[in-house]
């Protein structure tokens, strides 16, 4: 029993109810005396207010489906929840890869400007060289 307010611990009400103390008389008798005595703890001692959530075995199968049905319905459903994140990463991914491949061809297209640019420069360093061979001619020096 609990010394400050006199009243026996739960499991032992628990285990008078359960059969549990009929070797140990002398505690039993002194809980059977005290829940004759007390009204809180008769109240908490019957197992009546357990038998509300109680289901009998005709209804086990109805109660089953119930729960069953009632635990689908509000399953979460990942897939849908997933579709909006998946969609923007989508997004975002196909928009670094545009901009990552147009970036590699400008630069590709700069360097081939450059290039283009330069080239030109140099066909026409020896430009001399070429106007004199046109005024001597091709015949290898015989004029």
């Amino acid at each position: 029993m609990n010394a400050k307010t006199r009243h026996p611990a739960t499991e032992l009400l628990d285990q008078l109810h359960a059969g549990l103390l009929d070797e140990q008389t002398a505690l039993k008798t002194q809980l059977e005396t005290h829940l004759q005595q007390c009204e809180a703890c008769r109240q908490s001692a019957s197992w009546e207010h357990i038998a509300d959530h109680t289901v009998l075995p005709g209804q086990l199968d109805q109660r089953l489906e119930s729960i069953t049905r009632n635990a689908i319905r509000q399953a979460p459903r990942p897939a849908r929840r997933w579709v909006p994140v998946t969609a923007a990463a989508s997004v975002i991914a196909l928009l670094s890869a545009t901009l990552l491949f147009n970036q590699t061809e400008l630069n590709r297209d700069e360097n081939h400007t450059q290039q283009a640019t330069a080239a030109p420069a140099s066909i026409y360093e020896d430009l001399d060289f070429y106007l004199w061979m046109a005024d001597h001619g091709s015949d290898g020096g015989q004029t």
